[in-house]
């Protein structure tokens, strides 16, 4: 435990670095969040998305300009359709720093995301942990990918619903991992019930994983529990009364067939680069955009690291993968690699990771979004996948030490693209 409780101080000191060395509004979208709090702090009421929101020109010269102080940002107000949850947790804070300095208010709000981030760890550490009891090193590795991830860093320190995105997504994990051991009861379906609903309330990005949360209750009810449907209807019934009420509310300001904002946001959004057609060109440019963005592509995008490190990034990568098929053609042909719970929730690990991998390709045959922020809701699959991956091109006889360095390499790494490129890009 003393080893988790360094990856996730360092975790911590990274993300904070990000949060005090990028200027105010220098992280993407970072002014529309922030003005979705203002809002609710001093009117009392949630924001309604409304054309004008969204200024284009206005938005790329203060993007081009670093977002001097002397430019308001009060007109950007574009996220106003996002479900509520972080908005209303940020609120306190907001209102217990409004006699502050700006940066001071900025900072504050940006060290919400920084806890939430450092939770995310300690769930990923928890899962991992619930799947192989006894492999600390595989806990402590995977822990260390999800806490020292460049991009990641930089997300979690800034005023964003990323980060709670990340953490609702990993307590859902868990949650199903739960069910998967030991079956859904009354305890779980309601707490499952609370998760779906929060999930609902926290961001669009983590839907995905409701359907996926129902099938393994379906899948998996306790011997006990009666009919296969009543459990899951019950958690369906907890969700409603948590959420609902927040699609009657769209329902009520967008009109019934837009419950999700999503048509409003369409319309408000003129100017936002749209996918034409979908050519070999196009799929190049999302996969090469994808990946760098995934491990490290700051600011608005503009921020990017010596192609070199992105190359060796690349064959890492490509060595996880391949070692990730050895894995688990190993799986499949030795029923004894591992037991049939391990196996059901990399199943379930798998199935997580390609339900958030197919929402960001459906966003993007719309609009152009290949930021591999949009991935992290699947973040602790993909490390995961990516550890055992890399392990197992390893001698086990040195796997520890190898992972060990694996750790210490990419917290260094996020060191580097902290001093290096992203606190110089602001300097004067």
């Amino acid at each position: 435990m003393a080893i988790l409780a360094i990856i996730v101080a360092a975790g911590v000191a990274f993300s904070s670095g990000y949060a005090w060395g990028v200027p105010p509004w220098n992280a993407p979208d970072e002014p529309a969040h922030y003005n979705y709090i203002r809002h609710i702090a001093t009117t009392g009421q949630l924001p309604e998305l409304k054309l004008g929101d969204w200024d284009a020109p206005l938005l790329e010269r203060l993007k081009s300009n670093k977002f001097p102080r002397s430019e308001s940002v009060d007109s950007i107000a574009y996220e106003s359709h996002q479900p509520p949850l972080f908005y209303l947790i940020a609120t306190p804070i907001y209102s217990a720093t409004a006699l502050s300095p700006l940066i001071e208010r900025v900072d504050a709000l940006r060290m919400l995301s920084v806890a939430l981030a450092a939770a995310t760890v300690v769930l990923g550490f928890l899962a991992v942990r619930a799947i192989f009891p006894e492999d600390l090193p595989l806990q402590l590795t995977v822990a260390g990918f999800v806490a020292f991830l460049p991009m990641r860093s930089a997300v979690s320190g800034s005023i964003s619903n990323d980060a709670l995105a990340e953490t609702v997504a990993a307590l859902m994990l868990l949650m199903m991992l739960w069910i998967i051991r030991t079956g859904l009861r009354i305890r779980q379906a309601l707490l499952l019930g609370v998760l779906m609903g929060v999930a609902v309330l926290t961001k669009m990005t983590v839907y995905g994983y409701l359907p996926l949360a129902l099938g393994v209750a379906l899948l998996y009810p306790s011997g006990r529990s009666g009919s296969r449907w009543r459990l899951p209807a019950l958690s369906l019934l907890v969700t409603a009364v948590v959420s609902g009420w927040w699609f009657v509310r769209n329902g009520l300001i967008y009109g019934p067939t837009d419950i999700f904002g999503m048509l409003r946001h369409d319309q408000v959004v003129v100017g936002q680069p749209r996918m034409e057609h979908l050519d070999l060109a196009g799929l190049s440019y999302l996969g090469s955009t994808l990946f760098k963005s995934f491990w490290g592509q700051f600011g608005w995008m503009g921020i990017l690291i010596d192609e070199r490190l992105y190359q060796a990034l690349g064959v890492v990568t490509a060595m996880a993968v391949f070692g990730l098929l050895l894995f688990l053609s190993r799986v499949v042909f030795d029923k004894g690699t591992l037991n049939s719970y391990q196996r059901q929730s990399l199943a379930l690990m798998g199935a997580a990771m390609a339900v958030v991998i197919a929402e960001v390709a459906y966003y993007n045959l719309s609009f152009i979004q290949a930021q591999g922020r949009y991935l992290y809701p699947a973040l602790l699959p993909i490390a995961l996948f990516f550890v055992l991956g890399l392990r197992e091109l390893l001698a086990p006889v040195h796997s520890r030490l190898l992972l060990g360095i694996a750790v210490i390499s990419l917290a260094l790494l996020d060191f580097v693209c902290l001093t290096r490129f992203v606190i110089p890009y602001f300097k004067p």
